[in-house]
């Protein structure tokens, strides 16, 4: 019988969970760690404090008053008995996503006195922190878009240490953009999601065929100050249409946009169900979620050309691309979406057919495939 603290896999992730829906990287993980532990393996999921990597890594400026607060709550939540009691409650709400055999620990407490045979992360610094503590070959790190980007937005001294964590492990890159950034033979994982929960029934038949569904996010690179000026003019053009926004974005909205806060998967759905077209706005993004989402749901989407939407679409297909950081451009796709029903309905058909490959289990088996790739390397 293996000893309570030897895993097979180790998954490491930033933060206590306290939000009621997790991010897509972390479904992501969570997928792969219940399809593991179904399998009979031994997994643990640790939960790394901000105040531990804020500290180390500067990721944050630590000087304002807003990261001293966070730094303070972080250090009170990892507590050993308050983080104990979060995560047995957190485990108990989200039953559906985590496997009842999963071990959930925070850092702060438990990390030293963890074994694992692999660890898996898709976070920089839990690759140089893992490193640490294992010093042995079988780190992962799955890159689910270039981080370059992000901390050229937040902190450029941290780029030789995401140099390092490069170099210390085996990389598993989440879309083929990122091989151009990458010099060698890396395996690929495709970024999938839970199609049937998206999927739905006869919807093309149950659009309402001037709905506009798009999500606004608060972090930059989500393309929010692009997006609402896309908005205003497909607004002024197209008064009719019905604009329904989601997310956790806190600046101003106009009133012509029907803003909903973060919403659950169910009332996600019944959105993607009745929306006609779908806006990504982002700047940056590996394979995002919403697309995904948006695409079992029927919509003709309309994407930004920021990193992985490339690999999903095919321009005038199964969906249309336009430049980055470009309001005009988004109004002119839609614009011509909405000027051609027969256009529209061949995107939505295609769309739906494209989503097949982007399935939660076909994510299992590349993860796989790539621990397989490394194994016999």
């Amino acid at each position: 019988m293996k000893d309570q603290r030897e895993f097979d896999y180790i998954f490491i992730l930033w933060g206590i969970p306290l939000r009621s829906k997790p991010g897509a990287v972390n479904r992501q993980i969570y997928s792969l760690a219940s399809k593991l532990s179904m399998e009979k393996k031994k997994v643990g999921i640790i939960f790394v404090s901000y105040h531990s990597v804020t500290e180390k890594y500067k990721i944050d400026e630590g000087t304002c008053s807003s990261c001293r607060l966070k730094l303070l709550i972080s250090r009170i939540l990892y507590s050993r008995l308050l983080s104990r009691i979060i995560l047995y409650f957190y485990k108990i709400k989200n039953n559906n996503l985590l496997d009842p055999e999963i071990k959930l620990f925070t850092s702060g407490i438990y990390l030293p006195e963890l074994k694992a045979r692999k660890i898996v992360t898709s976070y920089w610094w839990a690759v140089l922190l893992a490193g640490e503590l294992y010093p042995h070959e079988d780190i992962y790190f799955i890159v689910y878009h270039d981080y370059y980007n992000d901390i050229i937005h937040s902190n450029k001294e941290n780029l030789p240490e995401l140099e390092k964590a490069y170099k210390s492990s085996n990389l598993i890159l989440a879309n083929k953009e990122l091989i151009k950034r990458f010099n060698g033979n890396y395996p690929l994982i495709t970024e999938g999601i839970d199609t049937e929960k998206f999927r739905c029934i006869d919807n093309l038949n149950k659009k309402v065929d001037n709905m506009v569904l798009i999500p606004l996010r608060n972090n930059p690179l989500k393309g929010v100050e692009y997006a609402i000026p896309a908005l205003k003019l497909i607004h002024d053009e197209f008064p009719e249409a019905k604009i329904v926004a989601y997310g956790d974005f806190q600046g101003n909205i106009p009133d012509f946009i029907d803003f909903k806060h973060v919403i659950s998967d169910e009332m996600l759905k019944v959105y993607y169900c009745k929306a006609t077209y779908f806006i990504l706005p982002s700047v940056v993004e590996g394979i995002p979620e919403p697309l995904l989402e948006a695409m079992a749901g029927g919509c003709a989407c309309i994407s930004t050309t920021c990193g992985g939407p490339q690999e999903v679409i095919t321009d005038g297909v199964n969906g249309i691309l336009v430049p980055v950081k470009d309001p005009r451009a988004i109004f002119i796709a839609f614009k011509k979406l909405y000027s051609n029903k027969i256009l529209t309905r061949s995107i939505m058909d295609r769309a739906m057919k494209t989503i097949a490959n982007y399935d939660l289990n076909r994510t299992y088996e590349d993860f796989i495939n790539a621990i397989n790739f490394y194994r016999n390397k």
